[in-house]
This record gives C-alpha cells, structure tokens and sequence, in this order.
C-alpha cells in the first residue's frame, strides 16, 4: 500500500476513530471514499473508537520518522491495554492479532460501550480551549469509557454529544462537525449550565481517572490474568477475605457491602453501575473475579490496595 500524501498528527488522547474522522474532514472526502484510501474497502468505522481495527495499515499511512507508529496508535489513542489487562494473556495476544487484520472470531475483548449513555461524550471547557489553540475540536480516548463521568482537567460533567454509539457504525463524523456551534460561543457560553464535579466525590473520579489512564499505558505488563489471580489472592488474604489455601472468597456479600461501603453507594449510583451478580453470594470461587469489567476490577482494586497500579506493583511468583 502506497504512503498517503496527508495524514493528521494526533492530538493528546484523541482517539483513534477522531483521528479518522479529521483525516477524511482535511482532505474533502467522504466516509466512503476515506475508508477505500485508509483500509482499501469498506469498514464498520465505530470499530476505531477505543480498539486499534486494521492498525496494522498505519506504517502504510505514515514514515515512522513521523513519530506516528502503529504501536503508539495502539498505546496512546486505543483502550485497548485497558481491556487487554483483565484478559489471559494468549487471548489479548490472539484478540490484537485478530484486530490488527480485521479477521473476526469468536472470542471477544472484555469491551463495553460506556454505560451512561449511548452518545460520544465531551467536555465543553476542552471543545472550547481546542477550538482556540487549534481551529478545530476532537473525540477524546478517555471521555468515552466507563467510569469517566467528568472531565479531570476542568472538574466538570462530560455532555453527551448528537452522535450516538450506532452513528459512528456507519459514518465518520469529526467533533468539529458534531460541535460545531461551540465555534461561535465564547467560554462563558460553552460553561453555562455545566454542572461541577460534587465536591465530596472529586477524589473518587479523580482516583478512577487515574486508574483508568495508568491501565490505558501499562495494561500489556500486568502478566496476563493468572498474575492477577495471585495479585487478588495475595490482597483478598491480606484484608482477610480468604484464608489459607483456600480458593474461595468467604463471606463474599460482606465483601460486597464492605466495597459499597468503601465508594459510597449514593456514589456508585452516579456510576450507574451494578456491582456483579457473584458478589451477592455466601462464598464464591476467587476465579469469578474473571468476569467482573474493567471498572468493577478497578473498583475492587482500589478497595483492596488503594490503586490499580498500587495492586499491580504486588509481586507474584507464577
């Protein structure tokens, strides 16, 4: 495949699918004519929005001289080590591979759309400041994920954009367009009716914030799952959820009560999340914890150890 004559620098946690988006804006074409340049046929465009779908053809794109590599496509505008860090090795390893060639397959990332709502996500404050600083505004990485309700720049409430999760399954459609009447508002007009982050919860979203970043950079050097198996053998001990050698959580709805305790139930309603079914009863086999999502592990984590990346510094002997 023939080097492209034009491809857009990424900005700072744009997304892979934004990315997309303002090559197709900057060259004049259409999602269907972008698609047969970039991929050669035709492609599920919302595919790109937090996992790296035919990343493979990026060296195609671009010289790495660039600094625009497939790796660094993968690591600072997918989420894809954020799933990857709660999946068994083999299968993150067989899932890239799959991903990276558009083969589909049976197996599945532990991915999920954001459960707040079904519409790209941004923040008013940022749109502004990137409309200013760069003429045009971006889809962020990190906006669109579970848990990441409000902006950790500018402490307020992330705003559900026109264009929904299935829009983007058919079209590539820039935030310049889909925002576009932020280009005539001044910052007062973009902040009016923002709503603060409450001032007990900051340190929560901020805390999940982190997490959720660290993972998005560190989540291909957790070990694969069965290290994070021993990690939460070791914690779970330690608080003394498990005894001895055994393989069972005891008590596990007082674990259950005991993490609700923890976030803040009133708090974890604002999440708009369930805690797992699993957690409901008596005694539970440690290997459930496989099925919890990324933001119920991260959750878990925090309660255990303070942080996703104070559980992950736990040393495991496999």
């Amino acid at each position: 495949m023939a080097g492209l004559s034009y491809f857009p620098a990424p900005y700072e946690d744009e997304c892979y699918y934004s990315i997309l988006c303002r090559y197709m804006l900057h060259c004049g074409l259409s999602t269907r004519s972008a698609e047969g340049a970039l991929f050669g046929r035709q492609v599920s465009p919302g595919a790109t929005l937090l996992i790296p779908y035919l990343s493979n053809r990026i060296p195609g794109w671009v010289s790495e001289e660039t600094g625009i590599t497939e790796g660094k496509i993968i690591r600072e505008h997918t989420a894809f080590y954020y799933f990857a860090a709660f999946c068994e090795e083999y299968l993150a390893k067989s899932m890239l591979r799959q991903i990276r060639t558009g083969r589909k397959s049976g197996q599945r990332m532990p991915y999920r759309r954001a459960a707040s709502g079904q519409y790209l996500r941004y923040c008013p404050a940022c749109a502004y400041e990137e409309k200013i600083r760069y003429g045009e505004m971006y889809w962020h990485r990190l906006h669109q994920l579970d848990g990441v309700h409000f902006c950790h720049d500018h402490g307020i409430a992330l705003v559900e954009s026109s264009v929904s999760w299935y829009n983007t399954k058919r079209s590539l459609i820039p935030a310049s367009h889909a925002l576009a009447g932020i280009y005539e508002q001044s910052l007062e007009e973009c902040m009016r009716g923002c709503v603060p982050v409450p001032p007990d919860d900051r340190g929560k979203y901020d805390a999940i914030f982190k997490d959720i970043e660290w993972l998005t950079r560190h989540g291909d050097e957790t070990g694969g799952f069965e290290a994070v198996i021993q990690r939460y053998r070791s914690a779970l001990t330690r608080r003394g959820w498990l005894k001895g050698r055994h393989t069972d959580i005891e008590n596990a709805s007082a674990l259950r009560d005991e993490l609700k305790n923890y976030w803040g139930k009133e708090f974890l309603k604002g999440l708009h999340l369930m805690l797992h079914e699993y957690l409901e009863w008596d005694s539970i086999p440690l290997i459930v914890v496989k099925f919890l999502t990324p933001l119920q592990h991260i959750l878990l984590m925090g309660y255990l150890c303070g942080s996703a990346e104070e559980f992950f510094a736990i040393v495991v002997s496999l």
